[in-house]
């Protein structure tokens, strides 16, 4: 699952964010925003595009990121995931990881407003072009 080392890479990455494989601490978290801690990265996937001959996907990832009721906060770590991922080409972002062809950010940061306890969150929404070679791809 792409969600899964994209949300590794930020954890070892950017700046205020740690990923626990296990899933059970740190602050950025595969597909749940759970109510703590206040400042929390969730990365989802959210589609994909492929082609039938060539062994490439686009793999849409969105990542949420919640901070407190200073906006800063939140945006800062958004924009930080947003300059050190758009542009990236040819690599994996973890070790034995899927083979990443380009980042291209849809998006610089963007306000979704606030959570019910007046956190402020942003999104960024990445399009990952990966090497996926199977049975009728090659």
């Amino acid at each position: 699952m792409l969600a899964s080392e994209v949300a590794e890479w930020i954890g070892s990455n950017i700046t205020s964010c740690s990923f626990d494989t296990t899933g059970v601490s740190g602050n950025v978290f595969i597909s749940t925003m759970p109510d703590k801690p206040d400042t929390v990265v969730m990365v989802s996937e959210y589609g994909s595009t492929s082609d039938d001959k060539n062994p490439f996907d686009d793999i849409s990832i969105q990542v949420r990121v919640r901070g407190t009721r200073d906006p800063r906060v939140s945006y800062n770590i958004a924009k930080e995931i947003y300059d050190e991922l758009h542009g990236l080409t040819n690599t994996v972002l973890i070790s034995d990881g899927t083979r990443i062809v380009k980042v291209v950010a849809q998006n610089t940061p963007i306000d979704i407003g606030r959570d019910d306890n007046l956190r402020h969150e942003w999104t960024v929404n990445l399009q990952i072009e990966v090497r996926n070679i199977s049975t009728n791809r090659s």
